[in-house]
């Protein structure tokens, strides 16, 4: 049970540290498949990272109040792409980063190239990662 609980913890903390890398490539991904206008939507309710769970389930879609226009287009996207959970997994190193592997943890960590003082456990990722944010408009004029 030791064993398993440990397992358990360690894909908890790794799925943790990839959320950055798995908003990234589900932003890009629903650029490429022409839905670039529901990453916005995902990211400010903290779902775009979430991707494939809530594509596997048009219920949970439902549930969680995602416009039916949204909601039925990336499930036609997904249906053309026959998604699953490692086509979002972060691959490869960002660019400007390089991996090392901590012994104390038993885990991967990034540290930045330019600076080998700054290092993080999260996925490198740009903060934006070109999407939009969702800010109200100005008011308008009259």
């Amino acid at each position: 049970e030791t064993l398993e609980a440990l397992a358990a913890a360690e894909n908890a903390v790794r799925s943790f540290c990839e959320r950055p890398g798995r908003r990234s490539a589900g932003a890009a991904w629903l650029a490429r498949e022409g839905v670039g206008h529901c990453a916005a939507l995902l990211r400010s309710r903290g779902l775009l990272d979430r991707l494939p769970d809530l594509l596997a389930s048009a219920e949970h879609m439902e549930r969680l109040s995602i416009p039916s226009r949204c909601r039925t287009a990336m499930e036609k996207a997904a249906e053309r792409c026959r998604l699953t959970d490692a086509d979002f997994a972060p691959r490869g190193t960002p660019a400007g980063w390089r991996r090392a592997f901590s012994r104390s943890v038993g885990m991967e960590y990034f540290v930045q190239a330019e600076n080998a003082h700054a290092s993080q456990w999260e996925w490198p990722a740009a903060p934006d990662d070109g999407v939009p944010s969702l800010e109200e408009p100005p008011e308008p004029v009259r």
